[in-house]
């Protein structure tokens, strides 16, 4: 999963044109499995704004049941075909089913063999199993049975590491990304594959220095994208392989990562059959007070069209059925899952807000309306999120 912010803004009708002119701001490699596509930050000339309505189907507006058990504030969700678990701050996982009423707390957040600290989890859907990584333990995931909530033991990590990332392929296979200051654990590998028995099956190979600030993996059908924080490149994962899919050329000198000065960095957003978004910026090292941080300069966000091979500088995607519009995409609240579903969770209070905006408006079209008059009717500024799910086309 990748996790992701929202901003306030109007509602688009549709999408918006984009002027085919310009100069040629993407050149592409073919693959037989995927284009590699390399774009010039310079010669993008062109704006694009998108609706989530296009890329987005299905809608329904669905609340989770509100009692003193599941209290909600913010949390990760994941919208898997029969639950909704959300990640609740500083207390566990809770499970819902798919109409939203809560069934139980499937984890809890503390110390315990069974529990965790900080943790990077995924479902296998077939199975219906959840599987957990806890950054205090390194040496085994958790593992749970979604139908009736109960631990079903260790499973044992193929290479003991302590800080990672986990996904689940569509072969049933485990993705593990060691990240940040443990790599030293898994420093051989940028990531390995293992199988639910705790077998090794194949791993990409990393230098013997590598520091990796931070590392993500997300799934797109039935390809995976890798990316890293202080590159310049999105990377396709096939046949245990990192194929270069998206490099960016910034046109400008930037600082060396490993002289620790700074870095570019281009970074996936979200990705659905037509479109891939994602953001550009440059880090610089800065001295404050004697201190060294690092500052972002030159950030701006951008869409790739797959099917005609442009880049466009991107304005808001737009969140229909309200005025709602998706900018920054790194944020827990909403996400383009591997699943093909998309969700947000809006606060109640907020959801009541928007609501009235957009039914005043007398161009906001059927279905949403009738959907938003129907939530009206019921919905308290107390209620737990709501959770707007549809469909990627």
């Amino acid at each position: 999963m990748i996790h992701k912010r929202l901003m306030g803004c109007c509602l688009i009708a549709g999408l918006i044109a984009c002027s085919q002119n310009g100069d040629v701001s993407v050149s592409i490699v073919k693959h037989a499995k995927d284009n590699e596509y390399h774009i010039h930050l310079k010669e993008i000339k062109d704006s694009v704004s998108i609706k989530l309505s296009d890329i987005i189907s299905d809608f329904e507006i669905l609340p989770l049941e509100t009692n003193d058990e599941c209290l909600l504030s913010r949390g990760m969700y994941y919208i898997s075909k029969e639950y909704i678990l959300v990640q609740k701050y500083k207390h566990g996982i809770l499970q819902f089913d798919r109409k939203g009423k809560f069934i139980r707390t499937l984890v809890q957040q503390g110390q315990g063999p069974t529990e965790y600290s900080r943790a990077s989890w995924t479902i296998d859907e077939e199975k219906q199993i959840l599987y957990l990584s806890d950054y205090s333990k390194e040496n085994y995931f958790l593992q749970f049975d979604l139908h009736s909530g109960t631990y079903l033991g260790d499973l044992m990590k193929a290479i003991p590491v302590r800080n990672d990332y986990i996904e689940l392929t569509d072969q049933g296979e485990l993705i593990v990304v060691p990240v940040g200051r443990f790599v030293n654990y898994c420093e051989s590998y940028y990531l390995y594959w293992q199988d639910t028995e705790g077998k090794l099956l194949a791993g990409i190979a990393a230098p013997d220095d590598l520091f990796l600030r931070h590392a993500f993996f997300s799934g797109f059908g039935s390809l995976g994208r890798y990316q890293k924080v202080d590159d310049d490149t999105i990377y396709t994962v096939h046949n245990q392989e990192l194929i270069p899919f998206v490099t960016m050329d910034f046109g400008v000198d930037v600082p060396d990562s490993k002289d620790q000065e700074g870095y570019q960095w281009i970074g996936l957003e979200y990705e659905t059959p037509s479109w891939l978004a994602f953001s550009s910026r440059i880090i610089s090292k800065i001295e404050v007070n004697g201190n060294s941080s690092f500052t972002s300069t030159n950030m701006s966000l951008h869409a790739l069209d797959k099917k005609n091979g442009k880049a466009y500088h991107r304005k808001d995607l737009f969140l229909c059925p309200t005025h709602h519009s998706l900018n920054n995409y790194q944020d827990q609240y909403a996400e383009f899952q591997q699943n093909g579903i998309f969700y947000y969770a809006y606060q109640a209070i907020d959801l009541i807000e928007q609501a009235e905006i957009a039914l005043a408006d007398l161009d906001f079209a059927e279905p949403y309306r009738s959907k938003l008059e129907e939530v009206l009717k019921t919905i308290s500024e107390n209620d737990n999120p709501y959770l707007l799910i549809g469909q990627i086309k």
